[in-house]
């Protein structure tokens, strides 16, 4: 089996993979008149609502005047798995969405030094999520750590600030476009991918 990916659209794609000995051959969904079928069983499998095969183009073999479909060589057959869980689909679909879609119309990044780091404030023009607003601040950089983060509002800004302390004590440089900040409102969140200066 190859390991595959998860689809747009919540399916995952595997693959069964397999090399066939010189002069043998496995068949298509269709075999011919010297073919045997494939089958697969899905019995054993819990899950699982679907499974389509993606069948790749077949050749035709010649069997003591009887014709044959299916491959010879190697045979990569692409399987599309389609899963039942209610719950893994609700959580895939309550991820955190965009910010914009919650009317970010800017985004600014400022930083002052610190002791030991740095002070990261995000200047946001957003309106007014609710009065349970909360933020998280995330820096995809090894080895630095990110206090929580704490909020304000201003005429329409709102402000997160967050500290940002390196383990190593000579410094650090900041990636920008390694910040995540995601906003908490409730039963909504909203996620924005880096943050200019």
């Amino acid at each position: 089996m190859r390991t595959g990916w998860k689809t747009d659209s919540g399916t995952h794609m595997t693959a069964l993979h397999i090399e066939l000995a010189p002069g043998w051959k496995t068949y298509w969904r269709a075999p011919g008149e010297a073919g045997i079928p494939p089958e697969f069983g899905w019995a054993g499998s819990v899950n699982l609502q679907d499974v389509r095969l993606h069948w790749p183009r077949p050749i035709v073999f010649d069997q003591n005047g009887m014709r044959s479909i299916g491959y010879d060589g190697t045979l990569v057959l692409p399987i599309e798995v389609i899963p039942t869980d209610p719950e893994i689909s609700r959580a895939l679909a309550d991820q955190p969405r965009p910010a914009r879609e919650a009317g970010l119309s800017g985004s600014k990044c400022s930083t002052d030094p610190i002791r030991d780091g740095l002070r990261l404030t995000a200047h946001l023009t957003l309106p007014v999520m609710g009065r349970d607003e909360a933020a998280v601040v995330e820096l995809d950089q090894p080895g630095v750590w990110v206090s929580e983060a704490q909020i304000s509002r201003t005429d329409g800004v709102l402000r997160v600030s967050a500290d940002i302390v390196p383990e190593a004590r000579d410094g650090f440089l900041l990636d920008r476009s390694a910040l995540r900040i995601t906003l908490i409102e409730g039963a909504r969140a909203y996620e924005l991918d880096g943050c200019p200066g």
